[in-house]
Order: C-alpha cells, then sequence, then structure tokens
C-alpha cells in the first residue's frame, strides 16, 4: 500500500482512537507531545483540557466507563508521572484507557542527554513504571511497526478491559506512515474448565446457601452482564445489593434490591 504524505504515526493512533468510539481525549499538552496535539486538530477527536493531568486521567476513566474506551495524553516526564494514580485505579477497577505519552526524540533514549522534564540516565523510568499500573506498557521507537504496535496495545486494551500505556518519542509522532485498516478486536478466550467449574460453584452456592445475597461487582459492568443479573435475580427471587465500587444502579428498581453493601 502507497503511504499517504501527509498521514503520520500521531493520525494512526487519532484515527484508530475515534474508530473505536473515542471523540473525546482528555489532557494537557506540552512540548514533547505537541506533534500529537497538533494532529487532533481536524481528526475528529476533540480535546478536553483538564487543570492538570491527573485530573485529566480520571476524566478518561469516566469517559471509558461510560463509552467503552478513554484515551488521555500529556508530555514525558512529570505529565506522564502525574497519570499514575489514574492508572493504578483504573487496573484496580478494570477500566479500559489509554494513556498516551510524548518523549524525547528516538536517539535521545541512546545518548541519555541532560533535558528538561527528565531523570538523568533513567529515561526508561516513565515505561518501567508504568508496567506496574497497566496491563501494557511500550515505547514506539521504531516506527516501523509502531501501527502494529498501536493496534496490539488497543487490542489489549479492549480485551482485558484495563488500562494500557504508549509512550511515542516526539520525532515518531510525525513519521510517515499507512492509513489503518479496518480493526479486528481479539475476542477474551474463556478457559472453558475453569469457566464450567466457576458455573458450578455459583449454581452450587444458590443453592445450598441458606441466606444467599446477590452483589454485583464493577466486572460486570465492564463485561456488559446487567442484563444477565437481573434475569438471574428474577429467576430466583434473590436478594441482592449492590457494591460501592460498582453501583448496581440496573436493579435499585427491583423489589428484590436491599440497598448498598459497604
Amino acid at each position: 500500500m502507497a503511504i499517504e504524505k501527509q498521514f503520520c504515526v500521531a493520525d494512526y493512533l487519532l484515527k484508530r482512537l475515534k474508530s473505536l468510539g473515542v471523540d473525546h481525549l482528555f489532557g494537557i499538552p506540552g512540548d514533547f507531545i505537541l506533534p500529537f496535539f497538533q494532529k487532533m486538530d481536524g481528526s475528529g477527536v476533540a480535546h478536553v483540557a483538564a487543570c492538570n493531568e491527573l485530573n485529566a486521567g480520571y476524566a478518561a476513566d469516566g469517559y471509558a466507563r461510560l463509552k467503552g474506551l478513554g484515551a488521555v495524553a500529556a508530555t514525558y516526564g512529570p505529565g506522564a508521572f502525574s497519570f499514575v494514580n489514574a492508572a493504578a485505579g483504573a487496573l484496580a477497577e478494570r477500566v479500559p484507557v489509554v494513556f498516551i505519552s510524548g518523549g524525547p526524540e528516538t536517539v535521545s533514549y541512546k545518548t541519555q542527554p541532560i533535558l528538561h522534564h527528565l531523570l538523568p540516565n533513567k529515561y526508561d523510568a516513565s515505561v518501567k513504571i508504568f508496567e506496574q499500573v497497566t496491563v501494557h506498557a511500550k515505547v514506539l521507537d521504531d516506527p516501523a511497526t509502531a501501527p502494529a504496535d498501536i493496534d496490539k496495545a488497543l487490542a489489549i486494551c479492549l480485551r482485558e478491559k484495563k488500562p494500557v500505556y504508549l509512550e511515542i518519542p516526539r520525532d515518531v509522532q510525525l513519521t510517515p506512515c499507512a492509513p489503518p485498516q479496518p480493526f479486528v478486536a481479539e475476542p477474551a478466550v474463556s478457559e472453558q474448565q475453569a469457566l464450567a467449574a466457576a458455573v458450578a460453584e455459583v449454581a452450587e452456592r444458590i443453592k445450598n446457601g441458606a441466606r444467599t445475597v446477590i452483589l454485583p461487582g464493577h466486572e460486570v459492568h465492564r463485561s456488559h452482564l446487567q442484563d444477565k443479573i437481573v434475569e438471574l435475580v428474577k429467576r430466583k427471587g434473590l436478594p441482592s445489593g449492590s457494591m460501592f465500587i460498582g453501583k448496581a444502579d440496573f436493579i435499585g428498581h427491583m423489589p428484590e434490591c436491599i440497598g448498598l453493601y459497604q
């Protein structure tokens, strides 16, 4: 496929996000991520500024809970470091958010000059930190593989319903590449033996429980199982509550609902 001269890696990521339902991207511009923000103009993805990067991260978290995927971007170093609490929260509560950071030029990762916003001799600090609080963290330091790396990260984010981190060197952001092909999501693969054992255990507990109560958690929301829970509650007439971190508003109107469990 011929490469369009004006289409670049930043365009690729923005177009891919747009195709997956991300119409708004939260974040704070900064020098290492400026090319990406400039490419946002006219991409169909609107920039929503926040007071700071952490607020932007939490806004993207809330957006993802409603839309199914969220994204946030900031500059390298202190900008990305400010994401950490939001990323850890998204990991704990299974929220699919794409955390995007700019980075210095690719050659700087090898030569490690002393620049602003950087930890001396620790250019890999950001990606190492985000490896601990996301399900996938990657520096897109090879323009040739950047589109495939983006698709892999997004597939993991959507499949696992957990956050991912992409760090894009400033020069890579504007490197020409081919436009994305239709996105093929990777379906979650169930371990059939484990799934059967889990179903059997739930059935056993419902059948033999002296005072069985259904408490739907936040993973019900992430997997869109609300209707299944409602059906189960109706069929069995079981009292049901709502967990604090996964408010089950979908059962709040039902006579079986006994309130919030904290």
